[in-house]
């Protein structure tokens, strides 16, 4: 977390040997990063992966890792933002 304009805002980042998870991520990092936790409590990951029906396109592992990965940022954007 980083405190921009004297207010905190998420700084995330990630990596992953996968290209396409490399791919989830950085849609994920675009999404939610230099948001307060606030912003980002109120914002729906898996609703931009629905939009782009990747769940069509991507084994249900992959899916499930994505979700867990949506579920972590929120659920740590909601511990921040308390």
């Amino acid at each position: 977390m980083t405190e921009a304009g004297g207010s905190p805002h998420l700084a995330l980042q990630g990596f992953s040997d996968s290209f396409i998870v490399r791919g989830f991520v950085a849609l994920m990092v675009a999404l939610y990063d230099g948001k307060s936790p606030q912003e980002a409590a109120r914002i729906d990951g898996l609703d931009l992966f629905r939009q782009l029906h990747f769940g069509a396109h991507v084994t249900s592992k992959r899916s499930n890792g994505v979700r867990a990965m949506v579920e972590r940022i929120h659920r740590d954007a909601v511990r921040l933002a308390a």
